[in-house]
């Protein structure tokens, strides 16, 4: 951890937006009501007076502007924006001198319910004197994860990834998973981790659980996860902030976890310290590495792997002890940067086998689905755990096969699941060799095997961006659309072949294909994911 080293004004609340610092140098409240607005995606605009308030309904995660900088809007007085409570009372986000003298607010509702927009001239003057015009919007989260503070969606590599920090100092992201995790069942969390090129920056990651997503906690030191209410905090640390003493920190990158809200002691971790790698290498040294977090409500073991290797193992009951009995809560990743700094992101993880798995497929077995794998060779392999994901990033077990432990022949394994999903669901083969190291597979889509369900396609399949079908039936038509609901590709038909191979450029993430005859009669949709 990274104690900030640029002294900033003391406020009460310190809210990063739109890659600006803002701090409050009054607080603004009261003013006249004036009526609701129902921001859209494009610029609205309404004219108003200083000294006006406006009421708007919120989403969770969803992104709104009010500005003066743009989208028509107009002022000749030196405005103040500040976004209240329902009540009025409470600030959110204060915003003064943005752009010139006029002020702009990028705000990510961290709730649904009410809010205010309250129009100020400088200095919180509400005289109603001076006409001016508001633009708003709002922008719908479109994706995954609800991002704070200076977090983006960022492509890397061919991947939708989420960057918490650009290399800059003075950064605070965070990034909150839209759906939660159950902590009454055992799961895998695997994620791909930058955490920099610079092995003197700072400061460093964490993945924290909570019941309730909120904005960021605080920065520097803290990781972007301080303060954070009924939080399960795993710290990934990139600095020695506890020199000499070394209680809560190690100068080894290191991990740790935390229950109390605060990463900078003066009291030891709940958990850890301990170096991320046992030859106390860094973190933060150009390279992607491999993160998993794993959960067993049995034994309330909470295990952590870098690059499949075991480095932490933390036992509690955190149910009941942290999340205040809630077994289902929320989860996200932080990172934060101080007068130092290192970009930090992370990506889905897409990882192939190193025990030579030159074939992993799956097809229906009347009802059920049938995973087959072959390994060309072992070596002190103990088992395959196989895994199922909504996903691709929370993974729950399915089954454990036994391996062979060595082999320089190639060997074939089959399963049959039986279990009727509900929805989409991926296959994983996790490799678990004698020493309890891990290495993963990539994605497999399970199907829709049931009898009644139509057999236009019978199995779909995807690597490299190549998209494998196989046709129950000739002059069957197909296109493929992102989950926006737009084509990304014209229509195609499979004419005389039972089997075609669709090459495109598509880029990592989830796609639907949809496929019907040529009578269109029948018809189906099939998600399928792509990896690159």
């Amino acid at each position: 951890m990274f104690a900030q080293t640029i002294i900033m004004k003391q406020t009460i609340l310190l809210l990063l937006f739109s890659g600006f610092c803002v701090i409050p140098l009054l607080a603004c409240t009261g003013g006249t009501a004036a009526g609701t607005l129902t921001p859209s995606a494009a610029y609205q605009t309404v004219a108003t007076q200083n000294g006006r308030y406006y009421t708007i309904n919120v989403v969770q995660c969803n992104q709104y502007e009010f500005t003066f900088c743009a989208g028509g809007a107009s002022s000749g007085i030196d405005t103040q924006l500040t976004l209240l409570n329902a009540a009025g009372v409470t600030e959110i986000v204060y915003a003064d001198d943005i752009c010139s003298s006029n002020a702009s607010i990028n705000w990510t509702a961290t709730f649904t319910g009410t809010v205010r927009i309250l129009i100020s001239k400088y200095n919180c003057n509400h005289d109603l004197t001076s006409n001016v015009t508001l633009a708003y919007r709002m922008v719908a989260n479109t994706g995954n994860y609800c991002l704070n503070g200076n977090a983006s969606y960022q492509t890397i590599g061919g991947q939708s990834c989420i960057e918490l920090t650009p290399e800059t100092v003075n950064q605070t992201g965070c990034a909150w998973n839209n759906t939660v995790i159950d902590f009454n069942q055992p799961f895998n969390l695997t994620l791909n981790y930058y955490f920099g090129n610079n092995i003197n920056g700072a400061d460093g990651t964490t993945f924290t659980f909570q019941p309730n997503p909120t904005a960021c906690g605080t920065a520097g030191g803290q990781l972007g996860a301080g303060g954070i209410p009924n939080s399960l905090v795993i710290e990934f640390d990139t600095y020695d902030n506890d020199n000499p003493a070394h209680i809560y920190d190690l100068l080894a990158d290191h991990i740790a976890v935390e229950i109390d809200g605060n990463l900078q002691g003066p009291a030891a971790p709940y958990c850890g310290p301990t170096p991320a790698f046992a030859s106390s290498a860094n973190l933060d040294d150009g390279v992607t590495h491999i993160i998993t977090i794993s959960w067993d409500p049995s034994t309330l073991n909470l295990k952590i792997y870098v690059d499949g290797n075991l480095r932490l193992t933390c036992n509690g009951n955190f149910v009941t002890s942290v999340f205040g009995g809630d077994n289902t809560v929320y989860w996200g990743a932080t990172a934060a940067t101080g007068g130092l700094n290192n970009q930090q992101y992370f990506c889905p993880s897409t990882v192939v086998l190193p025990v030579e798995l030159s074939v992993f497929k799956t097809d229906c077995d009347g009802e059920s689905n049938r995973l087959f794998w072959k390994a060309e060779t072992e070596s002190r392999l103990d088992h395959y755990l196989i895994e199922y994901t909504y996903d691709g990033q929370i993974f729950y077990p399915l089954s454990s096969i036994q391996a062979s432990g060595s082999s320089e022949v190639p060997l074939e394994y089959s399963y049959i699941d039986q279990r009727k999903w509900e929805k989409q669901i991926y296959y994983r083969l996790t490799a678990v060799d004698m020493d309890g190291k891990l290495d993963y597979s990539d994605l497999i889509s399970a199907f829709n095997c049931s009898a009644d369900a139509k057999k236009l396609i019978t199995n779909l399949s995807s690597e490299e961006g190549i998209i494998s079908i196989h046709f129950a039936d000739k002059a069957i038509y197909y296109q493929v659309y992102d989950l926006n609901g737009k084509s990304v590709t014209e229509v195609l038909n499979n004419n005389d072949k039972s089997e075609n191979q669709l090459i495109t450029s598509l880029t990592q993430g989830v796609y639907i294909l949809k496929a019907w005859n040529k009578q269109e009669t029948i018809s189906e949709n099939h998600r399928f994911l792509i990896q690159k």
